[in-house]
């Protein structure tokens, strides 16, 4: 099987959008509560968030690849990756450790974990790890298994660093059914979003595209919105991004692969409020309906807990490699 990363108790297999249509419409002023810039910069941040954690939620292994090597000797672990990153650590006996990932651009990625420990009744493990970056971010992550649960219920809890000093929170569930996610930003917005999982070839948590991932955003301001993200299992990729929130919006997107790019527009009550498009580099741009088009981005706190900026490894919630 492919490297991948885990902790050294157990292994954890496996944590938008947006352009126009025309059509008469509500005009801009008529949007009471959230406005229609508000839903729409709500959607570029979520969309920027949720796009980073399913790329590291969800990934399968394969055959190795060429270039990828995976040495062991005692307690000393070291090789290459598929994508190029360079590992070496060492685990002692009790199951702690600590080591290096070196990735492409020189980026550097020192690890430390503890021993795993069980509470009175042993039927929970513990364990905590963090992650240091040579760029000054900084992860921390405390990881339970309910070893009670008959579907491998684990726990991750944990809190990033930026190098301003601004932390984000999250707390990731996965049990063989289901996957939950929270992610609390600086500015106090909250992303939560969750789905059913099924096992696959390459992965034993996979979601379930057709049922989707549903979940709400809340702003730094208090406004919330519901998501549902919904794709095809024949392509493994997510199609659709569909938003529901006060004052009768509503709003429907077409994806591309990754949460790339999308296309759609924003409704209040059936009508058209305004069109919005998502390139890739997560530049949005909102066409308001008789009022020209303005630039969408991400809020600051979203962007800067983008999770490509500053963790390489698919598999960062845990410290270690596996086979």
């Amino acid at each position: 099987m492919r490297h991948t990363r885990a902790w050294p108790i157990i292994v954890a297999t496996a944590a938008v959008l947006l352009a126009g249509c025309s059509g008469t419409g509500a005009p801009p002023a008529d949007v009471r509560g959230a406005s229609v810039q508000t839903l729409a910069s709500d959607q570029v941040s979520a969309a920027s968030l949720m796009r980073d954690w399913l790329k590291q939620l969800y990934v399968k292994r394969g055959p190795l690849v060429p270039g990828e090597v995976h040495n062991h000797e005692g307690d000393h672990y070291w090789g290459v990756t598929a994508t190029g990153a360079v590992y070496d650590y060492h685990m002692a006996d009790d199951g702690s450790g600590s080591g290096t990932w070196t990735y492409p651009g020189d980026l550097v990625e020192t690890d430390t974990w503890t021993a795993g420990t069980f509470n009175a009744a042993y039927t929970r493990v513990f364990q905590d790890a963090v992650m240091e970056f040579s760029n000054g971010f900084k992860m921390q992550v405390h990881w339970m298994m309910d070893l009670t649960s008959p579907y491998a219920a684990q726990t991750y809890k944990g809190k990033a660093t930026v190098p301003s000093g601004q932390t984000m929170n999250f707390v990731w569930q996965r049990d063989d059914r289901r996957d939950a996610v929270s992610i609390t930003l600086p500015d106090h917005s909250n992303l939560k979003f969750g789905g059913p999982l099924t096992a696959v070839v390459g992965a034993a948590s996979w979601p379930v595209f057709e049922r989707g991932l549903t979940g709400t955003y809340t702003n730094a301001g208090g406004v919330a919105m519901g998501l549902k993200l919904t794709g095809s299992s024949a392509t493994e990729q997510w199609t659709t991004w569909e938003m529901t929130a006060a004052e009768g919006m509503t709003a429907s997107f077409a994806l591309t692969p990754g949460l790339a790019t999308a296309t759609g527009e924003l409704r209040q009550n059936g009508a058209v409020a305004g069109n919005l498009r998502w390139d890739e580099a997560r530049v949005g741009t909102l066409d308001l309906l008789g009022a020209g088009s303005q630039a969408v981005s991400p809020t600051a706190a979203a962007r800067d807990f983008q999770m490509d900026r500053w963790v390489a490894n698919s598999s960062w919630l845990a410290p270690i490699p596996s086979y």
